[in-house]
This record gives structure tokens, C-alpha cells and sequence, in this order.
């Protein structure tokens, strides 16, 4: 009888510890947010509403040279920026974070250098801060991070190519205005007309905005 009373009171134990187990491993806290791509996010955020302001300053410039058509590609890439900083806004809040913006005074020279200027800040984001940032937020598997840096990535070498193919015929690009369509999923950014499908997010052409 005693030695069913032990048996009994073992199972007992046995039993409220493995119940006691699986109630501190739900009670454990969450783990903490990932700051690396947090910082990330905070930084490209800033980088891109300074850029959105830059390039809407090198738009005047460029119209005031006549370069009406770099002023629509200038106007163009400020509304991809735009889309972009919304995006890392986004991201930033889902992870409790606070966006914040230091705004930079913007050097405007003349529309030739200000393209060069353009041309050295996309590849930049293009080839290194966002592979960087994407990587960071893939280590820490941050969902929205990840689908905003995807698309920045790809867009900012975009960018660069409109801007170098402007910088190449400059003359060709004074007169009259030229028509850009902007992704307002991507931010991807199209001459002439927008096509059925975003190459880069897939979104439907209705998704498209006309800017010039």
C-alpha cells in the first residue's frame, strides 16, 4: 500500500512538472525585435525622403535649363522615392519602431551634375546599402523588411540607368516634357506608357501613375 502511495506520488510530480514546463515555455517572453534591420529600415527611410526632396530640387534646376525631359525623370524618381520611404514607414511601425527624418540641405549645380550626383547615390543603394539591408532583414527573418528592401533594391538600379541614359544625350532631352509612369507598389519607374505588368512586382498596369 505504501509503495503505491510512492508510485502514485511520483506520477504526481512527474506529471505537475511537465505541466509546469509547458506553462513557462508559453508564458516566456517574446523574443526582442531585430534591431539591426530595425536600424535599417530607420536609415533608409531617412535616405529616401531626402532623396525625394533632392530630386524634386534638381527638377527646377533642370527646368530652368530647358531640360524639361530631366525634369519629368527628376519628378519621376522623386514619386518612386516617395513610394519607397512609404514602404520602409510601414515596415518600421509594424516593428514598433518610430520613423524619424534628418532633412539635408540639398547642393543643386547644374542638371550635368546633378545627374552624376543622382547616378553615384543610386548605384550606391543599388550595389551596396540595399543587398546589405536585404541580407540583414533575410538573417533576421523580418517579413515586411524584406519585401521593401526586395523592391528598392531593384528599382534604385533602375534609376541609374534612366539617369545615365539622360546624362549620356543630354541635348536630346531639352524641349519638351517626357512621359514616366511610377509603380505605386515598387516604385518601378517606365517611359512612354506603363506596361500590363510591373517587371519587377508584378502589379497590374492599373497600378501605375503617370508623372512628367
Amino acid at each position: 500500500m505504501f509503495r503505491r502511495g510512492v508510485i502514485v506520488m511520483a506520477l504526481c510530480v512527474a506529471v505537475f512538472s511537465l505541466l509546469s514546463g509547458k506553462a513557462y515555455a508559453a508564458a516566456k517572453p517574446a523574443a526582442a525585435k531585430p534591431g539591426a534591420t530595425l536600424a535599417n529600415l530607420l536609415s533608409a527611410y531617412n535616405g529616401e525622403k531626402n532623396a525625394q526632396v533632392r530630386y524634386m530640387s534638381f527638377a527646377q534646376q533642370a527646368d530652368k535649363e530647358g531640360y524639361k525631359g530631366v525634369a519629368s525623370l527628376f519628378r519621376a524618381a522623386a514619386r518612386s522615392e516617395q513610394v519607397h520611404y512609404e514602404g520602409h514607414e510601414r515596415a518600421i511601425k509594424e516593428l514598433g519602431g518610430v520613423p524619424k527624418v534628418n532633412m539635408l540641405a540639398t547642393p543643386v549645380k547644374s542638371t550635368k551634375e546633378n545627374l552624376e550626383t543622382a547616378i553615384n547615390g543610386e548605384n550606391y543603394e543599388s550595389g551596396k546599402m540595399y543587398p546589405e539591408f536585404l541580407a540583414q532583414a533575410e538573417k533576421d527573418k523580418v517579413k515586411p523588411a524584406i519585401a521593401s528592401f526586395k523592391g528598392a533594391v531593384r528599382v534604385e538600379a533602375v534609376h541609374a540607368q534612366l539617369f545615365k541614359k539622360a546624362l549620356k544625350d543630354l541635348d536630346s532631352w531639352k524641349g519638351q516634357k517626357k512621359d514616366f509612369f511610377v509603380c505605386l507598389v515598387c516604385g518601378n519607374v517606365t517611359e512612354n506608357k506603363p506596361p500590363m505588368v510591373c517587371s519587377i512586382c508584378g502589379a497590374p498596369k492599373e497600378k501605375f501613375t503617370a508623372v512628367n
